[in-house]
């Protein structure tokens, strides 16, 4: 279901009559683009252990400030100001925090999953208030990704959905053989592999929902395949910026110690 927290301001015209009631959103928050932001912030965060016990994983905070903030913030900086949440896990911390979005500048909404649906069944929730193109990203990522370039590959490439990608390399602690039938053609002492992987910044266009079965676990991924399937146009766009996930506990202290240096590129 949904839910926004709404305060309100009486309008009165020239003669002292009321004639509507306003959103006090509506006053305090500058227009933006009409492109929406889906947050998803309802999982568990089960290999951070104790550090989710008490919060949800994107309440976790990155300097002084929740995870989930410098994620409102960044695409805040780029004129996206609506927010959709999709909440599960300890939804009423974010809730209670956010409430409604004014006092951080943006219009939020929260859409609370009554069972867990994966990356892609919760934005089936959102299909009401998703008429426009759209952002989707993981509640923990942190990045410094200029949004509205995004925005605008998607838009230029005339993709259906566009994937934010993140280079990735690793070593492999092994000599890794190169074999033809029984024969070693060529061995290579610990190699180091690129290769990129799925960021968990997207943009789609609101047709690919009704790819979406309602009411069932879906990942995103589930969904990039079934577009490809459909003969869609699918993107990668590379994220050459600041990305981490910090699905994983020396993630998330890398973070933190990579911060101070981030926060003072910025000023």
């Amino acid at each position: 279901f949904i839910k926004k927290a709404v305060r309100q301001l009486p309008v009165v015209d020239g003669q002292d009559i009321l004639v509507d009631l306003i959103s006090i959103n509506e006053v305090l928050v500058p227009e933006g683009k009409d492109n929406p932001v889906v947050i998803m912030a309802g999982g568990l965060g089960t290999r951070l252990q104790t550090l989710t016990k008490e919060i949800p994983k994107p309440m976790l905070k990155v300097g002084e400030e929740p995870i989930l903030q410098h994620i409102i913030n960044n695409f805040k900086q780029y004129g996206y100001n609506d927010i959709l949440m999709i909440l599960n896990y300890k939804a009423e911390v974010i809730e209670n925090y956010f409430q409604d979005g004014y006092a951080h500048g943006v219009k939020i909404k929260y859409i609370k999953e009554k069972k867990r649906l994966g990356t892609a069944g919760g934005i089936r929730l959102a299909q009401e208030y998703l008429e426009k193109t759209f952002f989707v990203i993981n509640g923990d990522i942190f990045t410094n990704l200029s949004m509205e370039m995004m925005m605008d590959f998607h838009q230029q490439n005339k993709n259906v959905i566009t994937v934010g990608t993140k280079n990735y390399s690793f070593q492999v602690p092994y000599g890794v053989l190169e074999i033809e039938g029984k024969r070693v053609k060529k061995i290579c002492e610990k190699p180091e592999i690129n290769c990129l992987i799925n960021g968990g910044i997207y943009c789609l266009n609101p047709e690919v929902i009704n790819l979406i079965p309602e009411n069932r676990y879906f990942e995103i991924t589930d969904l990039i395949n079934s577009s490809l399937a459909h003969g869609d146009r699918v993107g990668n766009y590379e994220i050459k910026d600041y990305w981490m996930d910090i699905g994983r506990q020396e993630d998330y202290y890398q973070l933190n110690n990579d911060y101070p240096e981030i926060a003072t590129a910025r000023e």
